[in-house]
């Protein structure tokens, strides 16, 4: 049962469910139940069986935040087959992504854990941080206190000895339960609640879109309010897992304090519809089954492909039935399974006769969850070939049943003139290199890529398995300066979302260096993992890794200046320069 505490005239506070009193020292600790990286819900069951437990409950603004998660991250290295040692965060104005971007930036990787609801910290008797618990197998509480008091007691628990003190005293802050303003008025669908969720969420939220359910009507709406307050006081929605240290994408979605205090409100406000009339008009979107304006060229794959009901399915590979008569200018592509429900994902490249695959130049777009098609504004396009035949590479997923899938790929040609191509280069480590010990929480790898040209950045993209934590951009320029472009400090396999810049917004010159820095959870607390117990190699299956990351720039210096016919998207004439 949920409570809500107002202690001062206009604030509510947030509070957990009711908690008599915290445990004793010696009594058995109440299940406890936390977030972590993923936002997915995890217990002690979770850290597996161990002979001792370390909670540090933690906040990002204490003074000693970055000493406190090494000081841990070296005592986990100290017991790791006896004890599991975790950092909890209990400071409400802290997210997820920046705990787990802290523990990035200090190559730290150890446990992390959030205490959303503040139940935990009430259950331990925690009134502020940094302070640590130390819990023995049966999960029986044996210490509350500072670092230096808890590495006594763990050095007891794990000896089999009496803990001599039990609680030591911390010097550190109070926590703060998360503080949601009272409204000065009530708050209504229609004039608060509405442009919110049509500006934000309706995009994948209506029908015939990626999202699960519609909330375009006030009943849509009311009917998932509890979920929808939970996922946006999280932050996990709208979905983006790009760290918000290094922000400014013109993809980025997220809501202010203000707008998530306002759901927060209307939901225990009792989701008043208020006047309609002054809600916004719902959003129109194109009417088209394409998420590109109207295709020219449709291509459909030769024939379906059928699914068994279980197991996994290996890539497959289909070349579509068409052949380019010559040099064609793109400036759109989508491709649209018939059965989303059956396709993780899917590339699509263009392959000439008698020549390879080249890695930095044939890729064209793909199908992943949470992404976009190929959409590209005059005068930038995407260039195909002549003679050449698009390919794709198709990743199945079975679902218990048997299914069929035939895919389709949509493209609009350029149109009016184009000065310049989309380029894009791979940052990736040697395959070999790719090699992750089984059970290893924190794998770490590198690669870097150096630009050749004078390049306008697009986008970047990350692309890993299950196994995939997080991944850092780093740009290192010429003259020395290093900058960090992109921290994804949650990544996600499940929701892959390409980082778009504002037009001309990064200039990286001739010899810059991209660097990636990513690392890979290979241990049994990976909710994904479905082999903790064996080594993981490079791989195109998801029981394998990846590790790509990918950058998509145009040359400064290129200025074709040609004139598309839109009917073939194939070049009239050259544009004269102009004075």
């Amino acid at each position: 049962m949920w409570r809500l505490l107002s202690f001062l005239p206009g604030i509510v506070f947030i509070a957990g469910p009711l908690v008599a009193a915290p445990v004793e020292f010696g009594a058995s600790v109440p299940e406890l139940v936390f977030k972590d990286i993923h936002y997915l819900p995890r217990t002690l069951d979770d850290l597996r069986e161990q002979r001792a437990y370390v909670l540090a409950f933690a906040a990002l603004s204490d003074a000693q935040a970055g000493d406190t998660l090494k000081a841990l991250d070296a005592l986990q290295a100290t017991c790791r087959e006896q004890a599991v040692v975790a950092s909890v965060n209990v400071n409400s104005s802290d997210t997820i992504m920046e705990t787990s971007e802290q523990a990035i930036r200090l190559e730290v990787g150890i446990t992390l854990l959030k205490d959303m609801s503040g139940a935990a910290t009430s259950a331990l008797g925690v009134t502020c941080t940094p302070t640590v618990v130390v819990l023995d197998a049966e999960r029986r509480l044996q210490f509350r206190g500072d670092l230096e008091g808890a590495r006594q007691a763990l050095e007891a628990v794990l000896a089999g000895t009496p803990v001599t003190a039990h609680e030591t005293p911390v010097n550190g802050a109070p926590i703060h339960l998360r503080e949601v303003p009272e409204p000065a008025r009530p708050v209504t669908f229609a004039e608060h609640i509405a442009p919110i969720v049509y500006k934000n969420c309706a995009e994948c939220h209506r029908p015939g879109a990626s999202a699960p359910f519609s909330l375009l009507t006030y009943g849509q709406v009311s009917s998932r309010a509890d979920m929808i307050q939970e996922v946006v006081l999280e932050e996990r929605m709208p979905p983006w897992y790009g760290s918000r240290a290094h922000s400014g994408w013109t993809n980025e979605r997220q809501l202010t304090q203000e707008q998530q205090d306002l759901i927060a409100q209307w939901v225990r406000g009792g989701k008043q519809e208020g006047n309609l009339n002054f809600a916004p008009p719902k959003p129109e979107f194109p009417k088209t089954e394409w998420r590109i304006p109207e295709p020219d060229l449709v291509l459909t794959a030769p024939k379906p492909f059928d699914l068994p009901a279980t197991g996994y399915i290996p890539y497959e590979y289909v070349q579509l039935p068409y052949q380019f008569p010559a040099d064609t200018y793109v400036q759109g592509i989508d491709i649209r399974p018939k059965n989303p429900d059956v396709v993780h994902h899917a590339n699509l490249v263009f392959v000439l006769p008698n020549q390879q695959y080249d890695g930095d130049h044939n890729f064209l777009t793909g199908y992943v969850p949470g992404g976009r098609p190929a959409d590209v504004p005059s005068p930038v396009a995407m260039m195909i070939p002549k003679d050449a035949v698009l390919v794709l590479q198709i990743h199945y997923v079975t679902t218990g049943k048997l299914e069929s899938d035939q895919m389709q790929v949509g493209i609009r040609y350029a149109r009016g003139t184009v000065a310049k191509r989309v380029h894009y280069r791979i940052v990736r480590p040697k395959n070999e290199d790719l090699v992750i010990p089984a059970g290893d929480p924190f794998f770490r790898i590198s690669a870097e890529r150096t630009i050749d040209t004078d390049a306008v950045a697009l986008a970047l993209f990350s692309h890993m398995h299950l196994r995939g934590r997080d991944m850092t951009f780093v740009a290192e320029y010429p003259d020395g300066r290093q900058e960090t472009l992109l921290v994804v400090p949650n990544y996600s396999f499940d929701w892959q979302i390409a980082y778009l810049y504002p037009p001309v917004a990064k200039i990286f010159p001739k010899g810059t260096k991209i660097r990636t820095i990513s690392h890979y959870d290979n241990s049994t607390f990976n909710p994904y993992n479905p082999d903790p117990g064996s080594e993981v190699v490079y791989g195109p299956q998801t029981m394998h890794e990846m590790n790509d990351a990918y950058v998509f720039y145009l040359d400064r210096d290129e200025n074709l200046n040609l004139q598309i016919d839109p009917r073939t998207g194939q070049a009239l004439q050259a544009v004269a320069q102009s004075n």
